[in-house]
């Protein structure tokens, strides 16, 4: 049987993985002003504008592990969260599949548009 993580290990692991990466964010977006190649450039810029979207996936994901820790009557709300949280990733690579077709002006990606 796997051991169960502790509440606290899981606090402390996903905010320590949110600082990090909000810390890489900045030093990208510091970068962006050095690196004069426009596909980096709007690369970050992808970021920046879906950061809220990112920081929303990471907190709902994070609740549904916190419910997933605990017994049998209070996990029930876990494969919901998860599940949001899933919705919400699969809507941020739509997003990158958007931008990867802009950059490459390939047509392949308009395919999956409704």
């Amino acid at each position: 049987m796997p051991r169960r993580r502790s509440i606290i290990g899981i606090i402390l692991s996903k905010l320590l993985g949110l600082v990090v990466f909000l810390v890489i964010l900045l030093v990208v977006n510091m970068l962006a002003f050095f690196i004069g190649n426009p596909a980096f450039i709007r690369a970050v810029q992808l970021v920046n504008m879906n950061i809220w979207l990112l920081i929303s996936i990471s907190i709902i994901l994070f609740v549904g592990e916190l419910f997933g820790v605990l017994l049998f009557p209070f996990n029930l709300p876990a494969p919901l969260f998860n599940a949001l949280g899933a919705v919400f990733l699969l809507r941020f690579i739509y997003r990158v599949f958007e931008f990867i077709e802009s950059i490459t002006m390939e047509g392949i990606f308009s395919l999956f548009k409704w």
